[in-house]
């Protein structure tokens, strides 16, 4: 046989046989229960005709991502199942925020506002139950959560309001329109490279490649660090007059609603992880504290919390230097349940609470 057409039937067998090695990897991966998904992969979101926020999840839905799944409630939030009307002897705090607050990477129980509600029932020395119920989304920003605070969360008869702020906040917002429209105009390469990232196989070695990455990095004691915060975009977004505005806007929003309803107001804010031992927000933080007392919100920031760690022990993944892991969310849970027992007039009935 002619050496050429021997090497091509060689290529062709190890071809066939890499395709059915990558067939049965994957239906026994999903037969085991791993579905992992990199890439777009949330698929229960719904546009809606709105100018402020285009678009919502779809109520009793979910989506799995990275090999985790997202379940979203009856109202189109992930979390517990709760009802407008609040029972007797409840208080309720809300919480609104973007990703972080909506559990990136990490299972519900997981997100801090779930273990604060935890510490709460129970460590509770009265008669009231405390539900801790969360409103955010992916994408959001400041004044977007004020919007979701009026539309939605005033229906819940909140006694306290609570917002999660990260240092992307002032961001323009996203918006599932433009998002779509800007995917029909992507290339087939694009598109056949997503396919590809919905398969499980290719989850798992992606994965293991990058959870190899990071253990390397960190026992020869390097912070991966991403170009956002090399270039310092956190300082940018908040000297961008337009943006910082927004978010300004949204503080003063929210005080509106909350002094007209009688709801207390709680600022938490989330810290970059990097560098937290020489941390180079600390001027960001001060004017978002500053802004949002003038608004009348109690501020609870997170740096001092974080900063006993290295940032790379907080990250859900690798260099991602916004979202915590579960550690990042327990540290907040037990901060928010400390703040709240200094501030325990917050978790009153009393008709005279201050906001």
């Amino acid at each position: 046989m002619p050496i050429k057409k021997e090497l091509k039937i060689n290529l062709l067998l190890l071809c066939v046989s890499l395709f059915i090695v990558l067939v049965f990897g994957e239906i026994f991966l999903r037969a085991t229960g791993y579905y992992g998904v990199r890439g777009e992969s949330v698929t229960n979101l719904r546009l809606v005709e709105d100018d402020v926020l285009d678009y919502r999840y779809e109520p009793n839905s979910s989506w799995i991502k990275n090999n985790l799944r997202y379940n979203i409630n009856k109202h189109g939030w992930r979390d517990y199942n709760h009802d407008y009307e609040k029972p007797d002897n409840t208080v309720r705090i809300l919480v609104l925020g973007d990703s972080i607050t909506n559990g990136y990477g990490i299972n519900m129980e997981e997100i801090y506002a779930k273990q604060f509600e935890q510490e709460l029932n129970k460590d509770s020395g009265s008669s009231n139950r405390y539900e801790v119920i969360t409103i955010a989304m992916s994408g959001l920003n400041t004044k977007q959560e004020a919007y979701l605070f009026e539309t939605e969360g005033i229906k819940f008869d909140p006694d306290v309001v609570v917002i999660g702020y990260a240092l992307n906040d002032p961001e323009k917002g996203s918006s599932l329109r433009k998002s779509r429209q800007s995917k029909e105009k992507r290339s087939l390469l694009y598109k056949l490279k997503q396919a590809a990232n919905r398969l499980s196989i290719v989850h798992l070695l992606y994965r293991s490649s990058q959870k190899l990455r990071w253990k390397i990095s960190i026992a020869l004691g390097i912070e991966e660090t991403a170009d956002y915060v090399k270039e310092d975009y956190f300082s940018a977004l908040h000297n961008d007059p337009k943006k910082w505005g927004s978010v300004v806007e949204g503080f003063a929003k929210i005080r509106s609603l909350a002094k007209e309803h009688n709801i207390a107001s709680v600022l938490m804010i989330f810290p970059v992880m990097s560098d937290l031992g020489n941390y180079k927000w600390t001027d960001v933080h001060k004017q978002v504290s500053d802004a949002a007392s003038k608004s009348n919100f109690i501020v609870l920031d997170l740096v001092k919390d974080y900063s006993k760690y290295k940032g790379s022990d907080l990250q859900v993944d690798s260099g991602d230097h916004v979202h915590p892991n579960a550690i990042g969310h327990k540290i907040a849970a037990d901060a928010l349940y400390q703040f709240f027992k200094k501030n325990d007039h917050l978790l009153t009935h009393s008709a005279d609470k201050t906001v």
